[in-house]
């Protein structure tokens, strides 16, 4: 029962070390994926060996989870090889390109309902 809420935790802190491009917190989210792994490998032996019903049904998920639990690990070494290469400036420069997109926003609607001439929009205009 405890497997899938620590599942869910792992899933959000491995987000979270990547886009902060934290090595020794992903290398953890690593570790226990492997630990994932293990378990899902010695389940899949036990019950290759078990006569209970459901056996094939509950095969196919352990194998199917087991595959998707490999894909991720390979792709997280990937983003751990990829680190330092501009990931931190591209996360750290979308909150500012929303700030600015808001504050554009405020004064073109703002500009709008005061009177005067209309001003020209800076965004999305062809000359």
């Amino acid at each position: 029962m405890l497997l899938i809420p620590v599942a869910i935790i792992a899933i959000f802190l491995g987000v979270w070390f990547v886009q902060r491009e934290q090595t020794f917190g992903t290398i953890a989210i690593i570790m226990s994926y492997l630990a994932l792994i293990a378990y899902l490998i010695s389940r899949i032996v036990i019950l290759s060996s078990a006569n209970t019903a459901g056996k094939s049904m509950m095969l196919f998920f352990a194998s199917l989870s087991l595959a998707l639990t490999a894909a991720t690990v390979v792709c997280t070494a990937i983003c751990i090889t990829n680190f330092n290469r501009g990931l931190t400036a591209i996360n750290q420069s979308k909150s500012a390109n929303a700030r600015d997109s808001y504050l554009l926003y405020n004064m073109t609607s703002s500009a709008e309902l005061s009177p005067g001439p209309p001003r020209p929009y800076s965004r999305l205009t062809l000359d």
